[in-house]
């Protein structure tokens, strides 16, 4: 099964380092409304939890990790209950 999910990211370098080791199809584009950084479209066969693993083993990811959600449920903000200072 292919789940399809979008986050957010401070920059494509960001996302270049998560697709070196999470398999997936990637679309990187802007991140619309002047916002820096860039929106992502992910489709995979992992679960959330299992891309959360993945984004947790990179550094300086906080904005991947707060922003990811399946596409249905997707709004781009940070999810605060989910923070976790995973980037020191």
């Amino acid at each position: 099964m292919i789940n399809t999910y979008r986050f957010r990211a401070e920059s494509k370098q960001d996302v270049l380092k998560l697709q070196r080791i999470l398999r997936g199809e990637y679309e990187i584009s802007p991140v619309r409304g002047g916002t820096s950084g860039v929106e992502v479209h992910l489709e995979s066969p992992f679960t959330i939890e299992e891309i959360i693993r993945f984004i947790e083993s990179l550094p300086n990811s906080n904005v991947m990790y707060q922003t990811i959600d399946l596409e249905e449920k997707y709004t781009g903000e940070m999810n605060h209950a989910r923070y976790r200072n995973i980037n020191n």
